[in-house]
């Protein structure tokens, strides 16, 4: 996917919007656009049209990534070849529009890294510990829950698209997929 990506423009300062529920395929979007040197704009489904609109009309993204993704079937499996400095956006994240209409902001890569490395040394994530994925991808809070668990090998567990809303289940997925770490709003919570 990043590959294809990289075909149709997507590269350093360009914008891929993704707008998929929380799921793999999601995780496998902003990963590809990541790769391709680009920035995501994650865009909640749950959002009303015309605040999508907003944010598409604003950001101008190259392309829109939805639950449709492109065959990439017979593009290398290698990440390409792509050249990135620790400035370059990472991410856009929209406010809530306090001031009148929503904004966009972009953040670095130089940002996420130091989060990320920080919250892995000091919260001692290994690769044999299961990490909860269950903000949602329009919430800057989910940038160490999609990509602290795959910096250091540790497995991700997915939370259903609506499962933030339902604290029953996840305290069930919790157990059930044996959790240990879980990632939010700037910091972590160990639950061991």
């Amino acid at each position: 996917l990043a590959h294809w990506l990289v075909e149709q423009g997507a590269g350093p300062e360009r914008i891929v919007a993704v707008r998929i529920p929380r799921s793999v395929e999601m995780m496998v979007a902003i990963y590809a656009v990541s790769k391709a040197g680009a920035a995501y704009l994650p865009i909640d489904t749950e959002l009303p049209e015309d605040r999508v609109r907003q944010f598409l009309d604003s950001a101008k993204p190259l392309l829109v990534l939805d639950e449709d993704l492109p065959d990439v079937s017979g593009y290398p499996e290698a990440n390409p070849q792509r050249r990135l400095v620790p400035d370059n956006a990472a991410y856009v994240m929209y406010t809530s529009g306090s001031t009148g209409g929503p904004k966009g902001v972009p953040v670095q890569h130089r940002s996420i890294m130091n989060r990320i490395k920080w919250g892995l040394a000091h919260f001692d994530v290994t690769p044999e510990d299961r990490m909860l994925l269950s903000t949602t991808a329009s919430f800057d809070a989910s940038v160490p829950e999609l990509f602290a668990p795959l910096q250091i090998g540790a497995c991700v567990v997915v939370a259903r698209p609506d499962g933030r809303k339902d604290p029953a289940y996840l305290a069930e997925l919790i157990q059930r997929e044996r959790v240990a770490q879980a990632v939010a709003a700037g910091s972590s919570a160990a639950m061991r």
